[in-house]
C-alpha cells in the first residue's frame, strides 16, 4: 500500500507527473504572484501539446477555431487566381503562425494550471489519490498520433478536392 501524502504538493506532483518539478514551479508563481510561465512545446505545437496534456475540449476548440479562419480566408479569396491564392493563403498562414506562438505558450500553460487546480483541490487525500491524479494528469502520446492522422487526412482530402 502506498503511505498517504503528506501535503498538496504530493498531489500535485502526482498530477503532473511528467515535468513535475517545472509544472509545479509554474503552478507557484501563478499562484503567488499571478503570473502564468511560458512554454515552447505550447507555443510551437499547441493542438498536440494540449491533446499530450489531456486537454482535449480545449484542443478540439482551437482547433476548429484554425480550421474556421481556413475556411473563411479561403472563400474570402474567391476573385483570386489560383495561384494568387495559394501564396496569399501560404503567407498569411506563416504570419499567422508566428503571432499565434507567443500567446499561445502562455494560454496552455494557464489551461492546464487552472485545470490541474480544479483537478487536484477537488481531490481528497488519501492511499488511492496519487495514484488517480497520475491517471489524469498524466500524458497522453497516443492521442498526438491520433490528432497527427487526423491532420493527415484532412490536408490529403484538401488537396484531393482543391
Amino acid at each position: 500500500m502506498e503511505a498517504t501524502p503528506a501535503t498538496k504538493e504530493d498531489l500535485y506532483k502526482a498530477y503532473f507527473c511528467t515535468n513535475c518539478l517545472y509544472y509545479y514551479k509554474s503552478l507557484l508563481l501563478y499562484v503567488d504572484k499571478n503570473k502564468i510561465s511560458f512554454n515552447f512545446w505550447a507555443a510551437i505545437f499547441p493542438v498536440y501539446w494540449m491533446v499530450y496534456r489531456k486537454l482535449y475540449k480545449e484542443a478540439a476548440l482551437f482547433y476548429l477555431i484554425l480550421w474556421g479562419i481556413q475556411i473563411a480566408l479561403y472563400f474570402s479569396l474567391y476573385d483570386f487566381t489560383e495561384s494568387d491564392k495559394q501564396l496569399y493563403i501560404l503567407k498569411n498562414q506563416f504570419i499567422g503562425l508566428i503571432i499565434q506562438c507567443i500567446p499561445m505558450g502562455y494560454i496552455c500553460n494557464y489551461l492546464y494550471l487552472r485545470k490541474a487546480i480544479r483537478i487536484v483541490e477537488a481531490t481528497e487525500i488519501s492511499e488511492t489519490a496519487t495514484q488517480r491524479l497520475r491517471a489524469s494528469g498524466d500524458v497522453n502520446i497516443i492521442g498526438v498520433f491520433i490528432y497527427l492522422i487526423i491532420g493527415l487526412i484532412i490536408a490529403i482530402l484538401n488537396q484531393t478536392y482543391s
